[in-house]
């Protein structure tokens, strides 16, 4: 680490990179069932808006190190399931007016699709992180 030459500016940025990422997350976590039922979804909907993808993302995550090893690069893999993430939002937003009376299924799947995504590159994240922290500041950061 100690001879990392942009070790600060890494650091940096990671940390930059947390802030945008924990208001986008607790914006959308906390918003996501009330957007649900304001497009008409059930309770059943809503609580299976949560629970599918609580469910769908502990499962996906047991892939994640195969497909960043297939990638050769903990940095693209993060960079595309980012990306991927990003662009579910797109349907999420206009998903009344794309979908209509399928509305409701078409959020959980697009919700569960976007954060598992995300998901899928949170370890690779975490492993760089590692490699910018000492290991007592690790559980901190």
């Amino acid at each position: 680490m100690e001879g990392h030459k942009d070790f600060g500016q890494s650091l940096r940025s990671i940390q930059n990179e947390a802030v945008p990422w924990s208001i986008m997350a607790g914006v959308t976590e906390s918003f996501m069932i009330p957007y649900a039922l304001a497009l008409g979804a059930t309770t059943f909907q809503a609580g299976f808006l949560s629970s599918f993808r609580n469910f769908v993302l502990s499962f996906a995550q047991l892939f994640s190190a195969d497909l960043t090893s297939r990638l050769r690069s903990r940095k693209k893999f993060v960079f595309w399931s980012a990306l991927a993430q990003g662009a579910f939002w797109v349907p999420i937003a206009c998903v009344a007016i794309l979908f209509k009376e399928w509305a409701v299924p078409a959020l959980i799947v697009f919700y569960t699709l976007g954060t598992t995504s995300a998901a899928l590159g949170a370890p690779a994240w975490g492993s760089i992180v590692s490699e910018y922290l000492a290991p007592e500041e690790r559980g901190r950061f």
